[in-house]
């Protein structure tokens, strides 16, 4: 399990460097990144979500894409992952053909959020947050607000979460979903990926993919964890600018296109 894989290099390897999202300014060792994806499955169970249900997102390349893919792991919940842009009609299908209980969207996707809210009924999702700075969002809830850093020892210990759970749905920009994956459906795909990119230890992989979707980032990130490369997202979305920047920060040598 991807959870599984973590806590190994948490115990291993706690310090080195794991994540970069060089435009949010963050560097996450093992430790810490572990530490902020248990936080999200702790806030997401906190407030009411079950193993099996489903979280949507829609939400550029960064830090929350990333802990959101492995708090849900941890947690057992199926991701139905879009990427910052759908439009309300896209987020409308996306919730109703996933049935989703929570809402998670970036600031660019806030009215469209706000839309599809006002002009559809949606009686499987009760909460829709924000990832952005401000408290207030249209009245959305603020993505860092739910994070649970101090969790009771047996919050995610009681939740049962196997291999063949529904893990990650990949959304289009229409709201269709694609590809659907379980936990071991997505570390099959993940170790095909690493191997192709013959990832190490000693890896610091780029995200540089034009048009790579966010469940493609999901799986570029697990696939880095499983080799013990270094992750990097230069930018929310595709820029060249940002791209040369991160390369020469952390010594990318190798790009995922």
């Amino acid at each position: 399990m991807i959870r599984t894989a973590l806590q190994k290099h948490v115990a291993d390897f706690p310090t080195k460097t794991a994540f970069r999202s060089t435009h949010q300014g963050i560097r996450w060792n093992f430790a810490e990144l572990s530490h902020q994806s248990l936080a999200v499955a702790s806030g997401l169970v906190d407030l009411g979500v079950h193993a099996g249900e489903s979280v949507g997102l829609s939400l550029g390349r960064g830090a929350e894409l990333v802990t959101l893919s492995l708090g849900a792991s941890m947690a057992g919940y199926n991701i139905a992952a879009a990427s910052c842009g759908l439009s309300a009609k896209g987020m409308t299908k996306m919730l109703e053909e996933q049935r989703c209980k929570i809402l998670i969207v970036d600031a660019h996707s806030v009215p469209a959020a706000l839309e599809a809210l006002a002009g559809s009924t949606f009686p499987d999702l009760e909460y829709v947050l924000h990832t952005g700075q401000h408290k207030e969002a249209g009245g959305l809830i603020r993505f860092s607000d739910i994070l649970l850093y101090n969790p009771l020892p047996d919050r995610l210990a009681a939740l049962e979460v196997g291999d063949g759970s529904r893990f990650l749905v990949d959304v289009g920009n229409n709201g269709i979903a694609g590809k659907n994956l379980s936990i071991s459906d997505a570390m099959k795909e993940a170790e095909v990926k690493a191997d192709r990119l013959k990832l190490s230890n000693i890896s610091s992989v780029l995200y540089g993919s034009k048009d790579g979707s966010a469940a493609d980032v999901v799986l570029s990130s697990i696939a880095c964890i499983s080799k013990l490369s270094k992750f990097v997202i230069p930018s929310e979305s595709f820029n060249e600018a940002s791209l040369k920047v991160a390369t020469s920060q952390d010594k990318c040598d190798i790009t995922i296109n």
